[in-house]
């Protein structure tokens, strides 16, 4: 999108993440769990929702109280940095040898129907890895993805993946009670999806190249 063109999506954003950070706050002050709200926070900063969730159900929260705390969390990143991650994109497309490069992976993102908005929600779902939330923003916006659709589907899949994490750790806990066996239980069961995924994309990827002229 040129620079001259008002972005009437970063305001947006920005507002939305100011609703939800007041939101998250008046939960917190309203909850009478606050220490295992407090521990939730500080492991899922450090190791992301995979430890974050079984610490705070291994300190009281039940599975919706988790996926929430970890959907205010992560939310209120991704909608208050969004502004500063379009910034920085923009700055980054002004560096000459920068934009170069970043041409080309655009062109190779329009010809290949893998590189898209949502290829990088379902990367929210695979454990453990650098590309979360806030990188793909960046990623989209550098590879100049449909800004409409990149926030709407990246907050769509955190929150579904932190349901869906607090839901299967929830029934693991009912046989591990242990905490740590419970984050190993879920490590490998997620690490067992993204290989799944990962071999459905390269299943698909395969297939559209052989149909390709």
């Amino acid at each position: 999108m040129p620079p001259h063109v008002p972005r009437r999506d970063v305001p947006i954003a920005a507002a939305i993440g100011v609703a939800i950070a007041l939101a998250a706050l008046t939960y917190f002050f309203l909850s009478d769990q606050k220490h295992a709200l407090l521990v939730l926070l500080a492991v899922e900063i450090v190791g992301g929702r995979e430890a974050g969730i079984p610490a705070g159900m291994s300190q009281g929260l039940d599975w919706r109280q988790s996926a929430l705390a970890v959907s205010f969390i992560e939310l209120t990143s991704l909608f208050l940095l969004f502004p500063l991650l379009v910034a920085l994109a923009a700055g980054l497309h002004k560096v000459s040898w920068l934009e170069r490069h970043l041409v080309r992976a655009q062109e190779y993102a329009r010809r290949n129907p893998d590189v898209d908005v949502l290829a990088l929600g379902a990367l929210t779902f695979m454990p453990f890895l650098p590309v979360g939330a806030l990188t793909s923003v960046l990623i989209g916006e550098l590879l100049r993805l449909p800004s409409r659709w990149l926030l709407p589907t990246l907050a769509a899949a955190l929150v579904l993946a932190n349901v869906l994490m607090a839901w299967a750790t929830a029934r693991v806990i009912s046989f591990f009670p242990d905490p740590q066996l419970v984050a190993a239980a879920m490590t490998a069961l997620l690490l067992l999806g993204a290989g799944i995924a990962w071999l459905i994309h390269r299943v698909r990827s395969r297939r559209e190249e052989a149909r390709a002229p």
